[in-house]
């Protein structure tokens, strides 16, 4: 922005994921400029900055110890200082709110587990400070907030949210009274309202969701923002304090492996990838089978298993190989389960110039050849071009290509 004939940079970063409610959060705000600007006037517009940005943001509702939003100002723009209300820091102060408001929506995307963006609009109220309070209520209501995450344009739990708060503070409000629109549909004036619910529930998949309230009680508005409540926030806070370890140089770190999460939740994991999977029962699967997977006994064993798992759940898998055609397969390791594999379906590759070789799995039907890059075995063949184990490059016909087996 110009001022004084000069021109003023306002930049800004933060910092913010879960706790985030107005009042108290887990978040860091740093302001800078190069405007001249006394402290005092710093102050106050950076005051009147939070009261529809940072103030008018929740993630979870809750709050901890650390909020903080710092403006640093350096006087390197060479301006006239500001000191005195005028146009001058009139504009400063607008541009400082309008940084300080889309750094919130920012958090708000930026949320544990977030997909969308809620925007929260109440108009009508009593007074400014009424519809932000309540608009604020229907950001944070959980009830709110699963709905916006399942595209459900619930509009009794807007309402609910504002008359328990009005209630609780003694607004005098009546919900019932109210018009609700969700993605500027309307679906609720005094009554419900008929609306077509599949264009709607497509429209709340958008990344950013629109509600709005006219409480037809006033002059007031306010926005607050927020976001959906989904399943990675359970997941994100369910295990957190099992989920961090001490560093070798005093530091912590978080230790992500499936193995620290909760049953339940590793119920569910498997619930969930097993009905992906099925999705998949009776195409073909490449794997790629090669490196320290073929000197290890161990990894040869997991091999073996991998493709036990993914025969069991009705894929078709094929190994992939870069290695010679002659090395030992690994279903001859003395560390592969001799219930996985039949000797004679055990394949003998044949000797080929090419050393990129792709073969059936143990117990496949010969009946069911496998095409990759157009070059077709029995059992054993080569494939003279890119390697085919990526799966750019290594596709069997009508399916569809995997990296790993689990």
């Amino acid at each position: 922005m110009e001022i004084g004939g000069k021109e003023v940079v306002i930049a800004a970063l933060c910092k913010g994921s879960g706790m985030i409610a107005p009042s108290l959060a887990t978040m860091i705000a740093v302001v800078t400029t190069d405007c001249a600007i006394s402290p005092p006037a710093l102050q106050a517009a950076l005051g009147a900055a939070m009261k529809k940005s940072f103030n008018a943001l929740t993630v979870d509702g809750d709050m901890s110890t650390n909020d903080v939003v710092f403006a640093l100002a350096n006087g390197l723009a060479g301006n006239a200082p500001l000191s005195d209300p005028g146009p001058d820091l009139d504009r400063f102060t607008a541009a400082l709110a309008a940084v300080c408001e889309e750094l919130a929506k920012e958090i708000a995307a930026d949320g544990e587990g977030a997909t969308k963006v809620v925007e929260v609009h109440v108009s009508g109220a009593p007074s400014d400070e009424v519809a932000l309070d309540c608009a604020r209520a229907v950001a944070g209501s959980s009830l709110v907030k699963a709905a916006i995450f399942g595209a459900d344009p619930n509009w009794g739990r807007v309402l609910a949210s504002i008359g328990a708060r009005a209630g609780t503070a003694g607004y005098p409000i009546e919900p019932a009274q109210a018009k609700v629109s969700v993605q500027s549909m309307e679906v609720y004036d005094r009554a419900p309202v008929a609306h077509d619910t599949s264009v709607l529930k497509a429209r709340m998949r958008e990344p950013e969701v629109r509600v709005a309230v006219d409480l037809r009680a006033g002059n007031g508005s306010g926005v607050a923002w927020g976001c959906d409540l989904t399943y990675d926030y359970v997941k994100i806070n369910a295990d957190y304090t099992s989920l961090i370890v001490p560093r070798p140089d005093g530091g912590v770190a978080k230790d992500d492996r499936l193995a620290n999460y909760s049953p339940t939740f590793k119920q569910q994991l498997l619930v969930e990838a097993l009905g992906y999977i099925r999705r998949f029962a009776g195409t073909r699967c490449v794997v790629k089978y090669g490196g320290a997977a073929m000197m290890k006994e161990s990894l040869k064993k997991s091999f073996c298993d991998d493709i036990g798992l993914l025969r069991s759940v009705g894929l078709h898998p094929r190994w992939c190989t870069a290695a010679d055609p002659r090395s030992p397969a690994p279903w001859k390791s003395s560390a592969a389960s001799p219930s996985s594999w039949t000797a004679s379906a055990s394949p003998t590759p044949a000797i080929s110039r090419s050393s990129r070789w792709c073969s059936p799995a143990p117990s496949t039907p010969t009946s069911l050849p496998c095409s990759i890059k157009r070059a077709v075995r029995r059992w054993a063949f080569p494939v003279r071009t890119a390697p085919c184990f990526a799966p750019a490059s290594c596709k069997a016909r009508g399916a569809t290509s995997a990296r790993s087996a689990r």
